[in-house]
């Protein structure tokens, strides 16, 4: 509760940790926390569910919102969760010493995820803008997730002024101000996914977010091989780095390797 509350005066200020840091402090008749006895099954009225469909119409990468999404489905399988903690083996939990280290590198995969949710929003907006047609004023869309909407945050001042500073930003992490807390501040992410995968702490959300930065700023990608594939299996035809135009090739009739 007290490094929620801290965190209420840092760049993380929102409405979300501010709720977080009063359901934290809220203590049952017995005098323990209300939080640890509500049943961790959670629903979602469609939000998530309808940003997702989108987005895969669209083919744009929202995969911090499908993170969120799929844990609260997963929350929902609770019986069997219960059946497979007990027939899979769990080591101790490695106890970090540092706790200050802890809250701050914490703080700042938090920060990082929050961007990158942020950032696969708003590129989300700019495809459905591209394919109906639409004109948006990402700034003014900013200004009003900020005037009353439960993801109103301090980090929203900064989109503001990203878009009013440049309306045509590609993504939200070419910023400078973005990218300046990226590229310093990255590493803390990457620690704490890696404390979680090494404890066995679910954390997508987070490690989807490490996972679009490295994919999105990767100019070599491995999806050559896949246009190869789908070339092999369904003559999907594939582009050449050599030449301009579209190809198939009879990987079946030509047998030389």
């Amino acid at each position: 509760e007290a490094t929620f509350k801290a965190w209420r005066n840092t760049e993380l200020d929102s409405y979300l940790i501010d709720i977080t840091t009063d359901i934290l402090g809220y203590k049952d008749e017995d005098g323990n926390r209300l939080v640890d006895k509500i049943l961790d099954k959670s629903q979602q009225k469609g939000t998530g569910k309808w940003t997702n469909e989108q987005a895969i119409d669209l083919g744009i990468d929202v995969s911090v919102i499908t993170a969120a999404l799929n844990g609260r489905y997963m929350s929902n399988l609770k019986e069997e969760r219960i059946r497979a903690e007990k027939e899979f083996a769990r080591k101790p939990y490695a106890i970090v010493e540092d706790k200050e280290h802890l809250k701050e590198i914490v703080r700042d995969a938090l920060f990082i995820s929050k961007i990158v949710s942020y950032a696969q929003g708003f590129k989300l907006l700019q495809a459905a803008e591209k394919e109906y047609n639409w004109t948006f004023d990402y700034s003014q869309i900013a200004k009003i997730f900020r005037g009353g909407c439960i993801i109103q945050a301090k980090i929203l001042q900064n989109i503001i002024e990203a878009y009013q500073n440049n309306p045509e930003l590609a993504n939200l992490i070419f910023d400078p101000f973005f990218k300046n807390v990226i590229e310093t501040r990255q590493d803390n992410l990457r620690e704490v996914a890696a404390l979680a995968i090494t404890n066995r702490l679910p954390l997508s959300a987070m490690t989807s977010a490490i996972s679009y930065l490295d994919i999105y700023t990767t100019a070599e990608s491995g999806a050559n091989l896949i246009q190869a594939q789908r070339d092999y299996f369904g003559a999907h035809t594939f582009e050449r780095t050599d030449k301009e135009g579209n190809y198939h090739y009879d990987w079946v009739g030509n047998n030389e390797k």
